[in-house]
């Protein structure tokens, strides 16, 4: 299964409701059928938890439902892409700089590796404080 859109313009999602004491179960059966891993997201407080996988092609969401159950939606690509779709230069200081694919870095951080990753669905900008987290961690 290749992780095809649907069309540019939009990112098709396969989901069902699970178990929450049989999630991690359910993360092994779909891994196998998946482009990309698994997000298991609970609730507090109810017996089941939403497991999605996002940018599933047309052949592979019709499998994903044959085999797994669920459904099938089709998102705007723009709900993804809009806001973080604007170049940026994000430094972690002394150890590299992260930037969107197009921004120009600024003179006083050439010197620093420049980790270059597409805004949208999977990183976004980099802002989030669970992602400077990580880029902290990778910087050590």
């Amino acid at each position: 299964m290749t992780a095809a859109r649907s069309s540019a313009k939009t990112v098709r999602l396969w989901r069902r409701l699970v178990p929450v004491r049989l999630a991690d179960a359910w993360i092994e059966r779909v891994r196998w059928a998946a482009p990309h891993p698994p997000i298991l997201t609970e609730f507090p407080s109810r017996p089941t938890a939403r497991l999605e996988i996002y940018g599933v092609d047309a052949a592979g969401a019709r499998r994903l439902v044959r085999e797994f159950g669920g459904e099938i939606r089709t998102l705007a690509a723009a709900a993804w892409i809009g806001p973080q779709a604007r170049d940026f230069v994000l430094p972690v200081p002394g150890a590299l700089v992260l930037a969107s694919e197009s921004a120009a870095i600024p003179e006083r951080h050439r010197r620093l590796p420049v980790l270059r990753i597409p805004a949208g669905m999977a990183f976004g900008t980099g802002e989030h404080a669970t992602t400077a987290l990580c880029l902290r961690q990778l910087a050590g």
